[in-house]
């Protein structure tokens, strides 16, 4: 009797394992983890909501993609270019080697020629004046690294004479020379084949002072957009408003406008600049937006043959009216040298032919030039 209950208890052990293994009569239920969100039933998420629970959120059905910042891709631009570079600089000839970086002075001996040719494209035009009443420019015969073009003497009648009309345009333009014109009209921005032809301003200061206007269109040609260039001082820059000399501001997200009305407050009115002649202020100003207004007015001093100052006042002004010669051309002689010579520091010589594009562009527009290929807004 006794052997025969054990037996029927261990048939009935036996079969519970059975159907717990099974899954008949048992808490433990096989099932499957949903692949997808879709795989569990309306019931299951809406239980998992009642929970907090919500499996899948935010995740889609399409790759995700990460978008790397603008200051993070510029920066990767730097390192692979340095480090494409350093593998050049191992692989290669030094004919290959300097062929492919021939501004690299600690290894490769520059060609005879090669950085005169660079300064050379910021030399003053060679072209003669033809226009009546215009002073004129004298075509240089060496390069500004040796020496600066000789001031052109004039008449006093010459240097108070306002134009009474624009020059037309013609194929051989005049350079209009130091004339205290205040506010009057400037001629259309020039084409260039080194930087953007687009007008880029708002335009909103075209009335209000067109000389600025018309520097503005200068700058923000040949600053482009934002950038994080290592060796710029002035770190992270947009529009040519650096966010080291404007902790105040959020540089990454000004606007072309804003970066117009900093400026024109900031920098241009602030220092009184809007107080020299028209065919001037835009040369000082621009000097002023990459190295420091301060450092700009203290040069156009030394330019003027006075003592320096850090913001312009009457004496500056009357100077630079009553100089006699084309200031235009003669003080851009005197920012070219200054490019030349901080050329020579360390890791400025890359920047040397943009800087000389630059003055070239500022020599083909200044508020009174002419010009031949004109760009309109």
């Amino acid at each position: 009797m006794t052997k025969n209950y054990l037996k029927y208890i261990c048939l009935f052990l036996i079969c519970t394992i059975t159907n717990s293994v099974n899954g008949a009569n048992s808490f433990l239920r096989p099932t499957s983890f949903p692949g997808v969100s879709s795989d569990a039933t309306f019931i299951e998420r809406t239980e998992n909501a009642k929970t907090g629970y919500i499996p899948y959120a935010g995740r889609s059905a399409y790759n995700t993609m990460d978008i790397e910042s603008e200051e993070e891709y510029i920066n990767r631009l730097v390192r692979t270019s340095e480090s494409r570079r350093q593998r050049d600089e191992h692989t290669m000839t030094t004919a290959e080697y300097c062929a492919q970086y021939p501004l690299d002075d600690t290894r490769c001996p520059q060609a005879p020629g090669l950085t005169e040719s660079i300064i050379a494209i910021g030399n003053r035009p060679t072209f003669q004046a033809q226009t009546p009443g215009a002073i004129p420019v004298q075509t240089p015969t060496q390069t500004i690294s040796t020496t600066l073009a000789p001031i052109p003497s004039t008449t006093a009648q010459q240097q108070n004479e306002l134009p009474s009309s624009l020059p037309e345009m013609n194929p051989t333009p005049s350079i209009q020379s130091n004339r205290p014109a205040y506010n009057g009209p400037c001629t259309p921005p020039q084409f260039s084949n080194y930087f953007p032809n687009k007008i880029l301003t708002t335009g909103r200061y075209a009335a209000i002072d067109p000389a600025f206007e018309k520097a503005m269109i200068t700058v923000f040609r040949t600053e482009g957009e934002c950038v994080n260039d290592p060796d710029d001082s002035g770190g992270y820059t947009c529009y040519g408003v650096s966010q080291r000399n404007n902790p105040e501001i959020d540089v990454r997200n000004i606007t072309r406008a804003d970066a117009e009305d900093i400026a024109y407050r900031k920098y241009y009115t602030n220092y009184n600049i809007n107080q020299l002649p028209d065919n001037t202020r835009g040369n000082v100003f621009i000097l002023g937006w990459g190295a420091g207004t301060a450092t700009a007015i203290r040069r156009f001093c030394k330019f003027l043959g006075i003592a320096e100052k850090n913001i312009i006042d009457r004496e500056i002004v009357s100077v630079a009216e009553n100089y006699s010669g084309d200031i235009h051309n003669d003080f851009l002689d005197a920012q070219q040298q200054f490019y030349v010579e901080i050329s020579k520091r360390e890791n400025n010589k890359k920047y040397l032919k943009g800087w000389m594009n630059r003055i070239k562009l500022m020599r083909e527009n200044g508020c009174h030039t002419p010009t031949t290929t004109p760009i309109t807004r």
